[in-house]
C-alpha cells in the first residue's frame, strides 16, 4: 500500500476531491434519514473521558458481596463451601536415625561424584 509520501500532487488532489464528495454524500444521506451529523459518528472510547458509569451505591454493593464471598472461603470460617473444601493436613511419619544416616551418606556420595566430574 502506498503512503501519502509516495503519491504525486495530482493523486493527492484527486484524493482530496474524493474525500469532499464522500463528505457531501454523507450529509445528503443524513438529511434524507433525518439524522444529525454527530449522531452517525461514534465517539472513540478515549474521547468519552473514561469515566465510570457505575454509581457509588452499586460499587458498594458489589464490594460487600465480594467481601462476604471471601469471608466464606477463609480457613477459620464455620461455613466453608462444599465445592472447595480445605485439604486435610498430611501426617508425617518420624524418620529413624538409620534412615537419616543412609540419606546423608547417599547425598555425600552424589556430591562427591558431581565435584569430581567438574575437575
Amino acid at each position: 500500500m502506498k503512503t501519502i509520501l509516495d503519491l504525486s500532487p495530482e493523486q493527492l488532489r484527486r484524493a482530496a476531491q474524493l474525500r469532499e464528495q464522500i463528505t457531501s454524500l454523507e450529509k445528503q444521506m443524513q438529511a434524507l434519514l433525518g439524522q444529525s451529523p454527530s449522531s452517525t459518528q461514534s465517539k472513540p472510547a478515549a474521547a468519552t473521558g473514561g469515566s465510570s458509569t457505575m454509581s457509588d451505591a452499586a460499587r458498594a454493593k458489589i464490594s460487600a458481596a465480594m467481601k462476604a464471598r471471601w469471608a466464606k472461603r477463609k480457613p477459620g470460617s464455620k461455613t466453608l463451601p462444599t465445592s472447595n473444601p480445605q485439604p486435610a493436613a498430611r501426617k508425617r511419619k518420624p524418620m529413624s536415625a538409620a534412615q537419616r544416616a543412609q540419606i546423608a551418606e547417599t547425598l555425600k556420595a552424589r556430591w562427591a561424584k558431581i565435584k569430581a566430574a567438574k575437575k
